[in-house]
């Protein structure tokens, strides 16, 4: 019995010892997942010679919970559909402006039986299937790419399942559009898409086209980050200024038109995609506060100019930056945690390092160094974010992995 006692007081004094050693191995082998991850995915755009990437799934899809919705941890696998240019040897768009010489407004799916005179009415419908075609969904034309997108005045332009619900090639409904200062809108009946191009005709000759559809997950089960770990999104991002955090309640711009800032919260995934040749191609990402469908937001779809760093770091940490933001040991946020991983890739070569936590200190912060100026409560933050990757920059400059 005596023996028994020893052992259990010897176990109970043992266990808190072991405790921090295995958190860190967790996280270490969390990276180490997420690592192999990014080079499968690399491997598989190589092999397919198309888009594929990862998907990082909110966890608050999950919990319902707004606080859960900086932490990841299931990763799926994405890929790019199939392109798509129809199914006849025919099938081609026509595109309108509404002026001559004006941004388009207006696309058309026809068979091309041309009669030049009159293309608006003299070509017979080319149908899409339904559950075909979703916001974010881009049309290439002529080398030009127009993305559809949904404007929440035409709410029912959606199904249940955030796909549109128009009949194609019919006669378009007479819907109003204004250009957008940065992007053309077209309206495809009740679709809208948007392109940098204008046209010189007020209808065009039909042309061939391609669409390309938004990533979808693949049928591989998602990998889940031990237990505990999460990929930290409120430290993690894109790039080396605090517009490329993929998580940011706190962030100060933009602007609604209020004066109020538009926060970087909601639901919707990240999504990293790598080209055929295994570097970055684009990232998905909605940067507002609401997801705008039910399958995909209003995206973000761009090519990343700096390097991606993943944070990975414990869960309970995720939202600490939110009640301390100081320098001291009171600050448990994960790019504060020297026991935090960063598993980063390089823009122009694909190539993944990971790497420690580089140690935040207050020696070198200057809220002033901030063009605009951020408000108090953000700018220690912003500097610890990026503070943290030194090593993760240092690594990628020098080739390591």
């Amino acid at each position: 019995m005596v023996v028994l006692v020893i052992m259990s007081l010897l176990v109970a004094a043992v266990i808190p010892m072991m405790a921090p050693a295995t958190q860190t191995r967790r996280l270490r082998e969390g990276a180490r997942i997420l690592n192999t991850m990014i080079g499968t995915a690399q491997a598989e755009a190589v092999g397919t010679n198309r888009l594929s990437g990862i998907w990082l799934e909110k966890f608050s899809v999950e919990t319902g919970q707004e606080s859960d919705r900086g932490a990841v941890m299931n990763v799926y696998y994405c890929e790019e559909p199939q392109p798509f240019a129809g199914f006849s040897d025919n099938s081609a768009v026509i595109l309108r402006s509404d002026v001559e010489g004006g941004p388009i407004t207006r696309v058309r799916f026809i068979l091309d039986y041309p009669n030049p005179n009159n293309p608006e009415l003299s070509y017979h419908s080319d149908p899409i299937p339904p559950k075909m075609l979703r916001p974010g969904d881009r049309i290439e034309v002529a080398g030009a790419l127009f993305k559809l997108i949904y404007d929440p005045k035409w709410p029912n332009l959606l199904d249940n399942d955030g796909f549109f619900q128009a009949t194609m090639g019919s006669s378009p409904a007479e819907l109003p559009c204004s250009p957008d200062p940065v992007q053309f809108k077209i309206w495809n009946f009740n679709f809208v898409l948007s392109s940098q191009e204008e046209d010189n005709y007020v209808w065009t000759y039909p042309r061939p086209y391609v669409i390309h559809r938004l990533p979808v997950k693949t049928s591989t089960e998602p990998i889940q980050l031990p237990s505990g770990i999460v990929i930290d999104l409120e430290g993690s991002g894109d790039g080396s200024d605090y517009y490329g955090f993929f998580h940011d309640p706190l962030r100060p711009f933009p602007l609604d038109r209020d004066g109020n800032p538009i926060p970087n919260d909601n639901n919707d995934p990240v999504i990293i995609l790598f080209a055929p040749d295994g570097t970055l191609s684009e990232i998905y990402r909605n940067a507002g506060l609401d997801s705008i469908s039910k399958v995909y937001p209003l995206p973000l779809i761009y090519s990343p100019q700096g390097a991606i760093h993943l944070l990975v770091g414990r869960r309970e940490n995720v939202n600490e930056s939110r009640s301390d933001q100081s320098f001291t040991e009171n600050n448990k946020a994960n790019w504060v945690n020297l026991e935090s991983m960063w598993v980063s890739i390089s823009p122009q070569t694909g190539r993944v390092v990971t790497n420690e936590n580089a140690k935040v200190s207050e020696s070198n912060y200057n809220p002033l160094n901030y063009d605009p100026p951020l408000r108090p409560i953000y700018a220690p933050i912003v500097f610890q974010r990026l503070t943290a990757r030194q090593f993760a920059e240092s690594n990628l400059s020098l080739g390591g992995r």
